[in-house]
């Protein structure tokens, strides 16, 4: 009974340093002793701070993607409006034609 008494109170000793060391910890400002007031403050500009970016970052992610868009638009209308390139036909004497004496005819871009 005593060494069950023992072991229970260990693995709820063990439970509470597993919580401690899973949570992720925050630095809420400089190495100073603080009450729970500047605790909150602390808190507060934090969260503040952070949606700043996060609202900064989104930002930034449609403004490349609108530029990414117009990108693509303007290549599709140069490519709509571009005339063709023009091709020369060439052709290709007896000679350079074959044995057979066949006519070729050649496009280049």
């Amino acid at each position: 009974m005593l060494l069950q008494d023992r072991n229970q109170f260990l693995t709820k000793i063990n439970n509470e340093g597993k919580v401690r060391r899973s949570t992720e910890s925050e630095t809420l400002g400089k190495a100073r002793v603080m009450n729970f007031e500047d605790l909150e403050k602390a808190r507060a500009e934090r969260v503040v701070k952070e949606a700043a970016k996060e609202a900064k970052k989104a930002a930034k992610e449609a403004e490349e993607g609108a530029k990414e868009v117009k990108k693509l638009a303007t290549a599709q209308v140069e490519h709509e409006i571009a005339p063709q390139p023009w091709r020369a036909p060439v052709s290709l004497n007896r000679s350079e034609a074959g044995s057979r004496g066949l006519g070729v005819l050649l496009l280049f871009d």
